[in-house]
């Protein structure tokens, strides 16, 4: 079809994209005007008042500029390139709305909107720290906005012979992101990457303002808050991968999913540092550092993701950037590295005297000891994390086919940072900040110890036997680090004991002060989650087992001592969300499930199968079910 003959894009809609570029720009120009006005105001205090105010409107337009981008998928602009490779016609409303940040240009529009608005909310109580706290929140927020200005989701698709037109179909996103998960997991993670900028900014004006003390009580509700959302948006990403076929199951240690790992391993350590300031004072420059650091290796797990570098290494990446935006990301990293590491020096050489510690803990067992160890080990994971992550680069810049570092090799070395980290959860909750006697704390966690080696009994002796016909499999071996096997079974309640012992541990310690207080169980229900998290990611992925079958419409399969049997198809293989009917029948259960399986055809006319698993959960244990693709001898009888 001749460009010409292509209906031609309204005006109005034109008119809207410019808007929206237009919005871009004048966050830029409001971000920056905050900047100048962050300087001029330690002379003229009066020019303060307009702070607010201007990082208000830097947010506005930021918001504006998303909505315009909203209205443009829900129009059907199609003219637009970003608009065109994220919607089809026959999307319904929640995939057009996911849509908006299901790519590279609305993702960077989603953290520059969420970023403005944590910053906007942090200045509200920053008090005297406001100026500084708002000079470096503009900045990073201005440079978000100038990566939009050249990576713009507005951009008109090229035209064609000199004639703009408009597409009357779009290429729509990839099948694995029409899913419910693409419309709450981006918007709840993208929030707790955005209060990281306030983090990183606060802190900042802590060492400009020379008052390392003031700022903890400001920054701890809000690290609390970061660390619960970001620790939310992971939770959400983990079971949309369990729900997606190639992705690796809840937790495969994937670069991208790394680039989430590590700040929120950061803020964690931070919260606890915080604490132990609170407490005993000490620990300024260590918590200005954990401060620091969720928001500079989020940028560097931004530049990544977004650079292109890890296009054959990670299921999750993006397209590679705007050669001009690419250049001010990498620029924004290096810059946010060296402004932070010239404040930190300034600090440290400008506080030469040391605080005295008040009230400085005596002896090993105390909470400083094991929130202490906390904070290492949780900064050991995050380290661990990001420089798995980093191989791929590493290999890249040395000449180097890319090549990721498998989950395996993970599991093996982090191993040794988990099982303290589970102990000094366990523990801490008993402990006062001075110093308690061993038998004292033996005495009080001998109980939930006793507790969590039974319950680990207990799932040893489920999964050996195996009630409702699904047994362990008492052949597979598990690889340790220096080349040993051991049984996998053995190995895998082993390891979930120290996630037991820190669930209970933390579930009695719970019991014991809801009599007393309610305000100070929030610690105990976070280690609650966090282990009953890691027990699940332990149990599931050391314990699975696969297997297939052949079904047909005359042709019963097993598998693990269940009957399938075939039910037929519900639509056509060519129909999007079409499913597959079978029927499990044996060991005393009878359901159907039916997972899906269609084709759709790709650009270059090639036909790409999409499948999407069915999932019968049980307590302890779940049955995934998953098609198979069709012979390629057959793919032609279905266009």
């Amino acid at each position: 079809m001749n460009p010409q003959d292509l209906p031609q894009p309204p005006e109005w809609g034109l008119l809207l994209g410019r808007v929206g570029e237009g919005l871009v720009w004048t966050a830029l120009f409001m971000f920056l005007a905050v900047f100048g006005l962050s300087i001029v105001s330690g002379k003229k205090p009066e020019l303060e008042r307009w702070i607010k105010p201007g990082i208000w409107a830097g947010f506005g337009a930021l918001f504006a500029t998303i909505s315009i981008l909203g209205s443009l998928f829900f129009l059907d602009q199609f003219q637009f390139d970003y608009i065109w490779k994220h919607l089809q016609t026959d999307y319904e409303w929640i995939y057009r709305l996911s849509g908006i940040w299901s790519g590279q240009q609305g993702s960077i529009l989603l953290w520059a909107v969420m970023s403005a608005f944590f910053c906007a909310m942090m200045m509200r109580r920053s008090g005297k720290y406001l100026r500084w706290h708002a000079g470096i929140s503009s900045l990073a927020l201005g440079a978000m906005a100038g990566i939009l200005a050249f990576e713009s989701p507005f951009n008109l698709i090229d035209p064609a012979d000199g004639i703009m037109f408009m597409p009357p179909e779009g290429a729509g996103m990839s099948p694995t992101l029409l899913n419910y998960w693409m419309v709450i997991h981006p918007p709840t993670i993208f929030a707790g990457f955005g209060a990281l900028t306030g983090l990183f900014a606060l802190s900042c004006s802590a060492m400009l303002h020379k008052d390392l003390e003031g700022w903890i009580p400001i920054i701890r509700p809000w690290a609390i808050i970061s660390t619960t959302v970001l620790g939310l948006g992971l939770a959400m990403g983990g079971l949309w991968a369990y729900e997606t076929l190639g992705w690796g199951g809840f937790w495969a240690w994937d670069p991208v999913e790394n680039a989430s790992f590590v700040p929120w391993c950061l803020t964690a350590a931070l919260i606890h540092g915080v604490y132990i300031q609170k407490a005993k004072r000490g620990w300024q420059m260590s918590n200005l550092i954990l401060a620091g650091l969720p928001f500079i290796t989020f940028v560097y797990g931004t530049f990544m993701t977004r650079s292109g570098f890890l296009d054959d290494t990670s299921v999750h990446s993006f397209a590679e950037m705007d050669g001009t935006a690419l250049k001010l990301l990498i620029g924004f990293l290096f810059g946010t590295i060296a402004l932070y590491l010239g404040l930190l020096i300034w600090t440290a050489v400008r506080k030469r005297e040391k605080q005295p510690s008040v009230g400085g803990a005596e002896g090993f067992l105390n909470r400083k000891t094991f929130f202490t160890a906390g904070v290492w080990t949780l900064s050991g994971l995050s380290f661990g994390a990001a420089f798995g992550m980093s191989v791929p680069l590493m290999m890249s810049l040395s000449g180097q086919k890319p090549k990721a570092v498998e989950e395996i090799q993970y599991n093996q070395t982090l191993y040794f940072l988990y099982v303290p980290l589970m102990i000094a959860m366990a523990i801490a909750p008993y402990l006062t900040w001075n110093h308690k006697s061993g038998k004292e704390l033996i005495a009080k966690i001998m109980t939930p110890a006793s507790a969590a080696l039974f319950i680990s009994a207990s799932l040893l002796l489920w999964a050996k036997f195996g009630p409702g016909g699904l047994p362990a499999d008492p052949e597979a071996t598990t690889l340790l680090i220096f080349g040993n096997t051991v049984p996998r079974l053995g190995w895998t309640v082993f390891t979930c004991f120290f996630a037991v012992f820190a669930v209970v541990a933390n579930a009695w310690r719970l019991f014991e002060l809801l009599p007393r207080s309610k305000r100070g169980i929030g610690g105990e229900l976070t280690h609650i989650g966090v282990a009953m998290t890691i027990l699940g990611l332990i149990f599931s992925r050391g314990l699975e087992q696969t297997a297939e079958a052949v079904v047909g419409q005359a042709i019963p399969g097993e598998v693990f001592g269940r009957e399938l049997a075939y039910l037929g198809s519900d639509g056509s293989l060519m129909e999007r969300g079409n499913t597959i009917g079978i029927k499990v029948k044996g060991q005393g259960e009878e359901f159907s499930v039916h997972p899906s399986l269609y084709y759709q055809i790709r650009q270059d006319g090639q036909l790409m199968d999409v499948r999407w698993p069915a999932i019968q959960r049980r307590p302890l244990h779940d049955f995934y079910f998953a098609t198979g693709a069709l012979d390629s001898s057959l793919t032609d009888d279905i266009r």
